[in-house]
């Protein structure tokens, strides 16, 4: 009940209009990031910057994203709605393995570069594994 009462009485935290100048929010801005995450060889080891650590954290969404709509799409026996079908993998490579599909993407789309870096990345594997519809 206090805790409720905390939370009604706090003031909520103001939400910036545009992510901080760290954050990279094209995938121009992205793909630095990536080739230094793609280019590891040491799973697990901590990333030398934001962009890097960013790229890392979008492969690791992506991957549970995928993971959880193979899942429902087994489950439910529906339609399948996938956008991604990555071939089954070494769960220790799959994030720097995405992070090449990005810049491999990014490298044969230059245009991509001023796009929004999360749509660049779900297109690159799009391109790269489409489901069969």
């Amino acid at each position: 009940m206090l805790l409720a009462w905390l939370a009604l009485a706090l003031p909520s935290p103001t939400v910036p209009d545009s992510p901080p100048a760290a954050t990279p929010s094209t995938a121009g801005q992205m793909y630095d990031g990536c080739a230094r995450f793609a280019a590891r060889t040491a799973p697990g080891a901590p990333a030398d910057d934001v962009n890097e650590a960013i790229c890392a954290a979008t492969a690791a969404l992506l991957l549970v994203s995928v993971d959880a709509e193979t899942a429902a799409q087994e489950v439910s026996g529906g339609p399948d709605n996938r956008t991604v079908c990555p071939p089954a993998g070494d769960r220790d490579r799959d994030g720097p393995w995405l992070a090449r599909v990005f810049t491999a993407y990014v490298d044969h789309h230059p245009s991509a570069r001023d796009e929004n870096a999360d749509q660049v990345f779900q297109r690159a594997l799009a391109e790269k594994w489409p489901c069969p519809h």
